[in-house]
């Protein structure tokens, strides 16, 4: 867009130049620059007074700038030729003020006075293919703009729907290994624990046989919205880890706190009062829990948590379901 620009009032059929508050030349266009008889070379940081004819250096030195101060005021200057067998040109001037990087400089636009009526159709084209230049860049960064918009809704939506588990709306086991990982890494750094409950509906197979498979995915889902209530901290995450598996990770919480959650866990379940007429251990639908408590460290790994309370959880449905079981109290005696 700049370089449309640049390009734009380089070939503009009238000259142009651009100036410093002392008449330092810092850009002049190549119609003016051909016009004059001068190179690129030759007028760059010159001041704009040798430019002028003698009888014009009076009118610069008393009129000329206090002229560039009044934006838009038109005036007629003359300039001379490099070679001075052509004869002087009268211009009219029309001077902006505008601030670039913190620095003034003042725009002129000159036009022979014999060919302003010329060329009057042909600065207006010029202007309004500016115009038009810069309303298609303003679209184009409005597109922009949506299109990033939309870009991220659809990835914040893709990542929900790779980490979200399709039917209990909770996290899923990926989400759940890599939450695991996190906290980990995290809580190995603060020398703080970490707490893992596992649980399980009990007899879900004979749940299914009896009441189908449809029915046994609302049960799932509702274990899953009862559970999630029971759980008050933002850190805490509750996962399905697969089947009619659960997990719930608590980071910063000792093996106490740990049992006093899974305790929760059990009233929320018993709470939802969802019948099962082939449970061995109550009419009602039930679950087993194991929990385990480590303080990470850099010799291990999230793995020995998981298998610590997957031990907790295998006894706790050995001796009886429906029940917790801490791996820390049955093992590390």
């Amino acid at each position: 867009m700049i370089n449309q620009l640049d390009d734009i009032l380089d070939t503009a059929p009238c000259g142009f130049l651009s100036l410093t508050d002392d008449g330092t030349i810092v850009l002049i266009n190549s119609t003016l620059l051909e016009l004059l008889e001068y190179s690129l070379e030759q007028t760059i940081g010159k001041k704009i007074g040798f430019l002028l004819p003698v009888a014009s250096q009076i009118f610069y030195q008393t009129h000329f700038f206090p002229l560039l101060k009044l934006n838009g005021k038109a005036n007629e200057i003359y300039f001379s030729f490099k070679s001075r067998s052509r004869v002087n040109i009268p211009m009219l001037i029309n001077a902006v003020r505008k601030n670039r990087h913190e620095q003034i400089y003042n725009d002129c636009i000159l036009i022979p006075i014999y060919q302003r009526i010329k060329y009057e159709d042909e600065i207006l084209k010029a202007k309004k293919m500016a115009d038009a230049a810069i309303l298609s860049q303003k679209q184009a960064q409005i597109s922009l703009k949506k299109s990033n918009e939309e870009l991220t809704q659809a990835t914040e939506l893709l990542k929900k729907l790779v980490n979200t588990d399709g039917l209990t709306q909770i996290p899923n086991r990926r989400y759940f290994d890599h939450y695991l990982a996190q906290e980990w890494s995290r809580l190995r750094q603060d020398k703080r624990p970490l707490s893992l409950i596992l649980f399980d509906v009990d007899y879900f197979k004979k749940y299914n046989d009896i009441y189908g498979h449809q029915q046994g995915d609302d049960c799932l889902i509702q274990i899953a919205q009862g559970v999630q209530k029971s759980i008050y901290r933002p850190d805490d995450l509750l996962a399905r880890y697969g089947g009619e598996e659960f997990a719930v990770i608590l980071p910063d919480t000792n093996s106490q706190g740990a049992i006093i959650i899974a305790e929760r866990i059990h009233q929320a379940i018993q709470s939802l009062n969802i019948p099962h007429l082939d449970s061995t251990v109550s009419d009602k639908i039930t679950i087993s829990l194991g929990i385990a408590t480590l303080i990470p460290t850099i010799e291990t790994q999230p793995s020995l948590l998981i298998r610590q309370a997957d031990q907790a959880l295998y006894l706790a449905k050995q001796e009886g379901r429906n029940q917790s079981i801490c791996f820390v109290d049955r093992f590390s005696r």
